[in-house]
């Protein structure tokens, strides 16, 4: 008798643990997400160059992207200039949503991740065009 109450006590639980909802949450949506860079200080890069009343200003051009790391990840996601064409602030769009976003201009540059720093192929020549 000892076992057959035994055996129908954990009958009973495992039907309550089958017979329980399961909490479903929604999937996290991944969609485009848009940063704003500014240039703040002169700088020597593929962006163009403004000559005006002897003042030089370097601008982000159509066509420029930055890699931008979000939350450590060891691979970047190319987000690229959506506005701000031939100003110091630019919006670039791209695939991905964070908390903590790292990027590196220009795309390409970066070759990986570490969590504490990128790594970056520099080429020992820089061309300007």
């Amino acid at each position: 008798m000892k076992r057959i109450s035994t055996l129908l006590i954990a009958a009973l639980i495992g039907f309550t643990w089958a017979c329980s909802p399961l909490e479903e949450t929604a999937p996290e949506v991944f969609g485009h997400d848009s940063l704003k860079a500014s240039i703040e200080t002169p700088a020597v890069t593929r962006t163009s160059l403004s000559v005006g009343d002897g003042i030089s200003s370097v601008l982000w051009s159509a066509g420029d992207a930055i890699d931008v790391y979000i939350d450590g990840a060891s691979r970047a996601s190319v987000f690229s200039l959506t506005q701000g064409a031939d100003t110091r602030e630019a919006v670039f769009t791209g695939e991905g949503h964070g908390n903590k976003y790292v990027a590196m201009y220009p795309s390409g540059m970066a070759t990986g991740n570490s969590g504490a720093y990128l790594l970056v192929n520099l080429p020992y020549e820089q061309e300007y065009k």
